[in-house]
């Protein structure tokens, strides 16, 4: 079980409050997080990430990883912000008093404030969605003001940020009931996942075209694809998965979780025709990635990339990843080892990766649970209703009525079926 889910708060599209100077909260959040998870690992606490790179994370996706590990407490961390530039100070918040996550809070709170010597302001309590929807014990953290000039230049000195992560790990080390003092143990390495029910990333895609568009829509009823439509992408991705073997839903549900269901904002434009975050790294400005000529290509590199991990296979088609030499072939044969943190090989797509894998399964299930339609455009449950009145000889000519399927049905024809019903 893992002990503490750490949450970089906002990222990709969301960039969180911005300072006077340009400091985005997302950044910060984030190098804080990975700070936290170090040092917490060091001492063996085990802890997973909500997100480990400029990724966009919904708000009940983030409680979900949370649930999804089984973490018995959840820490989110953030940058405060105020309308007057002159607000202040350190505070932290739970979801109600009285329970483990104001203790946690609480916790927290002190040591940071110890830490970094900014007002505090205390402990409070807030209907955050993170600290609402996650199942076990949960705190959220906001370390200084972002708007203040003073405190915003703090957060670009990595002396301050490495001051503030040994707070806020004091804090969750004195929670847990841990020893501070202690000398610290190396960093557990990954246990190794049981290789019953994990997704191959090699194989045949279950989900059909209409689905993975059908899914995707929900998501973003305007996808951000200029060179392409929504349906003409997901044919793409069957192609080209096709034929190199892959599984083209499991490709799709990895660009919904890379891109935001399409919406970048990120590092990544959408005119890059980049669907998996190809070459973005942390730290990278705005259109610093591979850049594509045509979703073709862009979705074949994904693949290849792919595969890479996946099989130690040879190519089908010419390469077009420019990363695909640095993959060590074969390293992550499931989905759940996307991730580096969670892979016994120390290898995967996402560094650190905690929980990459976990996320892309879930949209994976999500797609494969929207209604499946077959080729001719007839909906199984419509092709069973007619077996079902063969059967009952409520319909006696099953060829007949299996041609008719998709026209349309006269009055005199439904009330001859409901007469002999």
């Amino acid at each position: 079980m893992i002990d503490l889910t750490i949450d970089a708060g906002h990222g990709g599209k969301d960039s969180g409050a911005v300072g006077t100077t340009g400091v985005k909260e997302k950044d910060i959040t984030l190098k804080l997080a990975l700070k936290v998870g170090k040092i917490l690992s060091s001492r063996g606490v085990s802890v997973n990430y909500t997100r480990t790179d400029d990724s966009s994370v919904e708000l009940s996706q983030r409680a979900a990883i949370a649930n999804n590990s089984k973490a018995r407490f959840f820490l989110s961390i953030h940058i405060n912000s105020a309308s007057s530039p002159t607000a202040n100070g350190t505070e932290t918040y739970a979801f109600s008093a009285g329970g483990q996550g104001e203790k946690l809070a609480a916790a927290v709170q002190k040591n940071l404030v110890a830490a970094i010597g900014l007002t505090n302001r205390g402990v409070k309590f807030a209907n955050f969605a993170v600290l609402r929807e996650t199942a076990m014990p949960a705190a959220l953290t906001e370390v200084n003001f972002i708007c203040n000039p003073k405190e915003e230049a703090m957060l670009k000195d990595e002396a301050f940020l490495d001051k503030t992560a040994t707070g806020i790990s004091k804090g969750v080390v004195e929670f847990l009931g841990l020893k501070w003092e202690q000398q610290p143990q190396p960093t557990k390495p990954p246990e190794t996942p049981k290789v019953e029910g994990i997704t191959r990333i090699m194989g045949t895609a279950q989900a059909t075209v209409s689905q993975m568009v059908s899914f995707a829509m929900k998501g973003n009823k305007e996808p951000q694809l200029p060179s392409c439509t929504l349906k003409e992408l997901a044919e793409i991705f069957v192609s080209e998965a096709k034929a190199e073997g892959v599984r083209a839903d499991v490709a799709w549900a990895q660009s919904l979780h890379e891109t935001g269901y399409f919406k970048y904002g990120g590092i990544v434009k959408a005119s890059q025709n980049n669907y998996a975050g190809i070459g973005a790294l942390n730290g990278n400005a705005e259109g610093q990635a591979a850049n594509f000529p045509t979703p073709i290509i862009g979705v074949r590199a994904q693949i290849q990339h792919l595969k890479a991990y996946a099989s130690k296979e040879a190519l089908v088609n010419e390469c077009v990843d420019p990363r695909f030499s640095l993959v060590t072939r074969g390293s992550a044969e499931f989905v759940e080892w996307l991730g580096v943190a969670d892979n016994p090989n120390g290898k995967g797509w996402a560094y650190l990766g905690r929980g990459y894998g976990a996320s892309v399964i879930s949209l994976l299930n999500g797609i494969l649970k929207e209604e499946k339609e077959v080729e001719d455009g007839i909906p199984q449950w419509q092709k069973d209703a007619l077996e079902t009145l063969v059967e009952k000889k409520v319909i006696g000519d099953r060829a007949y009525w299996s041609k008719r399927l998709g026209e349309k049905i006269t009055i005199g024809e439904v009330l001859g079926l409901l007469a002999k019903l």
